[in-house]
């Protein structure tokens, strides 16, 4: 893998070489996730920030499961179909050792199948000037989080329906 540092943007990553591996269930799609981009692509990352910005393993490594959070969500709500659901692949490379109790999922609610990503940990965002709390973050009270999935459930345009 190789990356170059960037001052004040996303950090350019490329891969010298990709494999594909036909994988049968979530757990396998985990596993072979995490041996084949955690372990040596993410892992040196990580290492590389917390040497340098002085951030805990732990806090990176929460902002790892919350990137693949994200991008399972928008993979379900892009409705395209797929030979594995996303959020399961997530939810197995969580109970993995490199994103042990990083996070979980939630469905609050009981008539929809809904999931919602809850981190363990904080980013530091909110000690950013203006920053406040990320959507997943384990600091946002828990009412405000129920709103804000409230919010995400609701028909376009228009008023929450009840859900409870």
């Amino acid at each position: 893998m190789y990356w170059r540092p960037a001052l004040g943007g996303p950090v350019p990553i490329a891969i010298a070489t990709a494999t594909g591996t036909t994988v049968e269930t979530a757990t396998e799609a985990a596993a072979q996730l995490e041996h084949d981009v955690l372990l040596p692509c993410v892992e040196p990352v990580l290492a590389a920030y917390s040497r340098e910005f002085k951030l805990s393993k732990r806090v990176l490594r929460g902002n790892v499961a919350s990137a693949l959070a994200g991008a399972a969500g928008m993979l379900v709500r892009a409705g395209t179909a797929l030979n594995l659901d996303p959020v399961e692949v997530v939810r197995s490379m969580l109970a993995l050792p490199s994103l042990t109790d990083t996070g979980h999922y939630e469905r609050p609610f009981d008539d929809r199948a809904d999931r919602f990503f809850v981190r363990h940990n904080c980013c530091m965002f909110y000690r950013v000037h203006g920053g406040g709390t990320c959507g997943d973050c384990v600091l946002t009270p828990e009412t405000q989080r129920l709103e804000m999935w409230r919010t995400a459930v609701a028909p376009a345009g228009g008023k929450t329906r009840p859900t409870g």
